[in-house]
């Protein structure tokens, strides 16, 4: 073909048989076309007539063959055995047709190889052939009718009477076989763009309208974004959050922003200066020894119902006692008789324990444990009541910053809390007390759409209290138009699959990203977290070396940079590439490496 550009040469192809039978897996020519060591572009051409008027057209055709068996009535050899093929074929045929919502396929089938010189191209078609004539599929090269075929693989073109002649008879079972088929679709029919679909033909937009699912589809909007340290999936989450923030307010629904609430652990609060470059106002809350806020639960939460589960929650982290133990049992009294005061306080709770302590040896020991982390510098925001309690409700973006926090390390958390440091005890029930708050920051407006921000979430999940506070910020969060993004290098932190409440979780997830894993085993968890053959080698290889690849020189890592395999809100899952917002104010503040934040500080 000669074109203003140069010359190009094609060959272009027809199915023109097929085996009589065959079956799945197996049958999956279509599939095997991708398998072949170059390029092969394929049309299938469909005409679909309704199972009625084919079985009529059958009924004729078995009529006929009956009217065969008459002519060889007289013949002492008698009929030939393809007439006794082709007459159980038929009825066959008839008998799936006998099904009312059975349909039939009339395929025309067209590929096109192509190559640098005419000698290429025809070796490839003659590949192609060669691939497929021992499994008793016929490809041929119809001489004088290329020019057709081109124009039949083109959309919106007439269907050439080459294409016409070689069509197959297939029912809607036996069409499918050829497959696997897939969607060029991947993310909602609206929204701000996220990335790019990357495996479907080309790069199409992929959008996503957050707030979708609690809005229109009765499903959650919570997402979890799972890779390695790097690979792109805190850029992803950021992306989400400004697009969700850059939302604004809906035209006459004056209380419809999009709000969110971070917990930024990072020693350089990026996520605070990420934020406050975003569109809309950002209040940050940091958390230590310098808090200008109280986060004592006994004052921050107005409801008394929820001042005494998270109290309660919080201080059976803390203290490391179980809720049914005699000391947690002192310990809900106590709760329960200070939430009663005109002013209820940790500080208030400490004294009405010491006053039962005096009859009661359960309550002495929890008030004497209690009062062990009062002394603590990272405990002021819990027991100073100078400071004012925290107010958080006004900013688009609120971020607590917990860097101060020191956590226990998973080692130490297997190992059991006994031996670890009073300071460590104290962040992991502060995170969670944390947690519990930007829950009910995310739940105080259902119009107003909110999300919760939980990156490397194994703070949070590591413990039941923890863990249920996720499974009712995911199952609660649709009707209360909130969700919870979450983040780690491993699904098992997301929700263990061995636990009921981690399965449910993770079930509950629709929106799933997963981005570069080398491990295996964290890669193989990767894959079966998104729904898909953790045991594939394909799909290991992919999401180990093939997703925003290391090693490659600085403009390659930028191009490539946020691959990743999505699962949807629909359950389609596809591959993609995460577009970053066009937005110079917030570009320094987009990327989580080392480089990126002392550039971004100074």
């Amino acid at each position: 073909m000669a074109t203003p550009w140069g010359e190009s040469y094609q060959s272009l192809l027809v199915l023109s048989q097929m085996p009589e039978k065959f079956t799945f897996p197996g049958s999956e020519y279509l599939a095997e076309l991708d398998r072949l060591g170059f390029p092969v572009d394929w049309v299938a051409r469909l005409k679909v007539v309704r199972g009625s008027e084919a079985e009529s057209k059958a009924q004729r055709q078995a009529a006929e063959l009956e009217h065969q068996y008459e002519e060889y009535a007289e013949d002492p050899i008698g009929p030939p055995p393809t007439l006794d093929k082709a007459t159980a074929a038929i009825d066959d045929y008839r008998q799936e047709l006998s099904d009312r919502t059975e349909v039939e396929v009339q395929a025309m089938v067209a590929m096109c190889v192509w190559g640098q010189t005419p000698g290429e191209a025809d070796r490839r078609a003659a590949a192609v052939s060669a691939e497929f004539k021992d499994a008793l599929y016929e490809i041929s090269r119809p001489v004088g009718q290329q020019e057709e075929l081109w124009y039949g693989m083109l959309p919106g073109a007439r269907t050439p009477s080459v294409m016409v002649r070689h069509r197959q008879y297939l029912l809607s079972r036996g069409f499918a076989m050829a497959g696997p088929f897939a969607t060029a679709q991947l993310g909602d029919e609206r929204g701000p763009l996220f990335g790019l679909h990357t495996t479907s033909g080309g790069a199409r937009p992929v959008l996503v309208d957050w707030a979708r699912g609690p809005r229109e589809e009765a499903a959650s909007a919570s997402a979890a974004f799972i890779g390695e340290s790097g690979s792109g999936k805190t850029t992803a989450m950021k992306t989400a959050v400004y697009q969700i923030l850059a939302g604004g307010r809906r035209a006459g629904q004056p209380r419809s922003r999009g709000r969110v609430v971070v917990v930024d652990r990072t020693a350089h609060m990026e996520w605070a200066a990420f934020t406050r470059a975003c569109p809309g106002t950002t209040q940050v809350i940091e958390i230590g020894q310098d808090a200008q806020v109280s986060l004592d639960p006994l004052r921050i939460f107005s409801d008394v119902r929820e001042a005494r589960r998270y109290t309660q929650s919080f201080l059976t982290l803390l203290l490391g006692i179980a809720p049914r133990s005699e000391e947690g049992l002192a310990l809900r009294e106590a709760i329960g008789a200070v939430l009663q005061h005109r002013r209820p306080s940790l500080k208030v709770l400490l004294g009405e324990l010491e006053q039962r302590g005096r009859r009661d040896a359960a309550a002495r020991r929890a008030g004497r444990a209690l009062g062990a982390f009062e002394d603590l510098d990272m405990s002021r925001a819990l027991f100073d009541e100078a400071l004012p309690p925290l107010a958080a409700g006004g900013a688009d973006a609120i971020v607590f910053a917990v860097h101060a926090l020191s956590l226990p390390t998973a080692q130490e958390l297997e190992a059991g809390l006994e031996k670890v440091e009073d300071e460590k005890v104290f962040g992991r029930a502060a995170m969670y007390l944390i947690a519990a708050v930007s829950r009910s920051i995310c739940f105080s407006s259902p119009s107003e759409f909110c999300v919760a921000v939980w990156d490397e979430c194994w703070w949070l999940t590591s413990s039941p209290e923890g863990l249920e506070l996720v499974l009712e910020m995911v199952r609660d969060g649709r009707k209360n138009l909130a969700a919870a993004f979450l983040a780690s290098h491993d699904p098992e932190d997301i929700g263990p699959s061995d636990s009921r409440r981690g399965a449910i979780i993770r079930g509950l997830i629709p929106r799933k990203w997963l981005f570069r894993q080398p491990d295996l085993e964290l890669a193989r968890r990767g894959l079966a977290f998104l729904g898909l053959n953790p045991d594939d080698p394909d799909l290991q290889t992919t999401v180990m070396t093939q997703l925003s690849p290391v090693g490659l020189s600085p403009q390659e890592r930028q191009a490539r940079a946020g691959e990743c395999l999505h699962r949807d809100l629909a359950g389609r899952i596809s591959g993609m590439k995460v577009v970053t917002p066009p937005d110079a104010a917030i570009e320094p503040h987009l990327h989580s490496d080392p480089d990126a934040i002392v550039a971004a500080a100074a």
